[in-house]
């Protein structure tokens, strides 16, 4: 069995969760989930130590079914999100449905099924938010008040957590698919050299793990596209 400490990230397949698995992968076991088993099969076969599950995050039931394999867990990465643009006059109930079940109510849930394992472990939780969970912009409100809540969320937990480490991140664009179908949407043209790096992001994620002498509650970055915005 693997001495390895145990790390799970959700949307491992893509953007800033496949290059978290790719960073952590050389001291964690990872177990990674998102629902293209194709993808997370090519990368946990290039990994140390890894194993993969797809599951549909916004369904109850898979998410228990995924928490009841799990024994041992210090590290958990809730990093699944999904975009949602348009302006809210224009919003539906399943567009506000869509984007919380996924954005919010997965990580909130998996979360909970998981303090047990995370608690034994003095483990850590990382929310991986957005500068949208800072601040809101026109035609994505949805998105917006999705991100927002997930912070609320995260303070929450820190607050009623006290022998576990919540972690938020907020990236600003990163150079991801979800970023360019955002463009798209926008009728932007897309330029990837102005984003974050995913593996900026991962790079990130490992100081606020590592970081033993204190709490890194919170890390914002900003493509430096944007510095002097």
């Amino acid at each position: 069995m693997s001495t390895r400490p145990v790390a799970l990230i959700t949307g491992a397949s893509t953007g800033i969760g496949k290059a978290t698995a790719e960073e952590l992968g050389r001291d964690y076991h990872l177990i990674l989930i998102a629902r293209g088993e194709e993808k997370l099969q090519e990368i946990a076969e290039k990994l140390p130590s890894a194993e993969y599950h797809s599951c549909d995050l916004r369904n109850p039931q898979e998410l228990q079914t995924i928490a009841d394999k799990i024994e041992t867990l210090d590290v958990l990465i809730n990093n699944a999100g999904i975009e949602a643009l348009g302006p809210i006059c224009q919003s539906t109930w399943e567009d506000w449905q869509s984007a919380f079940e996924l954005n919010v109510f997965a990580a909130a849930t998996l979360t909970a099924k998981l303090l047990p394992q995370l608690r034994v472990r003095h483990g850590k939780v990382v929310m991986i938010n957005s500068g949208a969970g800072r601040f809101t912009v026109p035609n994505a409100g949805i998105y917006c008040a999705s991100k927002h809540a997930l912070d609320a969320l995260t303070k929450t937990l820190r607050a009623e957590e006290r022998e576990i480490k919540v972690i938020s991140i907020f990236p600003g664009r990163v150079d991801t698919p979800l970023q360019e179908r955002i463009f798209e949407a926008s009728g932007k043209e897309y330029h990837s050299e102005e984003h974050l790096k995913p593996s900026s992001v991962a790079q990130a994620i490992r100081f606020a793990l590592e970081n033993e002498d204190g709490c890194t509650e919170e890390i914002v970055l900003r493509p430096r596209s944007l510095q002097d915005r």
